[in-house]
């Protein structure tokens, strides 16, 4: 994690204009670059030159990664609101779902929201089992298979909404759905 992601995102960072240091944090499946600016830089434009940096790095990250989710914080800023969501129908994993498709993005876009953070301990993932014959008598292999889940199952950049107060990204999604 470290050498592929932290370390790739450190050095397209280590050039921005008025950095007064960077923090890493390297976890098997995470990875959390904070990059701190002096205090007369202003918070703006240093924001819009990491999301530069971002852009030129992304091809340069693990095919498997997400893409960097880039927060400002200024030095006052703290957790102001903590949230659970409960349900007598929904599983934990549907309910962490639920959030990520519906709330997150929702609450990151008003206005004074720097940061939003969902749990990520109940992710839906898929389980493909292979029938060794059927594959055979269709001259496939578990590579094969890999391969195609791989490439259908992506989410890529497209491009972003930039206003005077907020810049948005898009991407374009081609998750599998259930």
């Amino acid at each position: 994690m470290e050498s592929r992601i932290s370390q790739v995102i450190e050095d397209e960072t280590a050039s921005i204009n008025g950095i007064d240091y960077v923090q890493s944090v390297s976890r098997s499946e995470n990875s959390s670059v904070s990059i701190y600016f002096k205090l007369d830089r202003d918070i703006e434009a240093a924001a819009s030159d990491v999301r530069e940096a971002m852009s030129r790095v992304i091809s340069r990250l693990p095919q498997e990664a997400d893409l960097p989710r880039i927060a400002k914080m200024g030095a006052d800023q703290g957790a102001l609101m903590w949230w659970t969501l409960a349900s007598d129908r929904l599983t934990r994993m549907e309910l962490t779902d639920y959030a990520r498709r519906n709330i997150i993005d929702r609450f990151a876009v008003i206005d004074g929201v720097a940061q939003v953070q969902g749990a990520n301990d109940y992710i839906f993932s898929m389980r493909v089992w292979l029938d060794r014959i059927a594959l055979a008598a269709r001259g496939l292999t578990v590579r094969d298979v890999e391969t195609a889940l791989r490439a259908e199952n992506i989410e890529l950049p497209a491009g972003s909404i930039i206003s005077p107060s907020r810049n948005f990204p898009i991407r374009i999604s081609r998750n599998y759905e259930v």
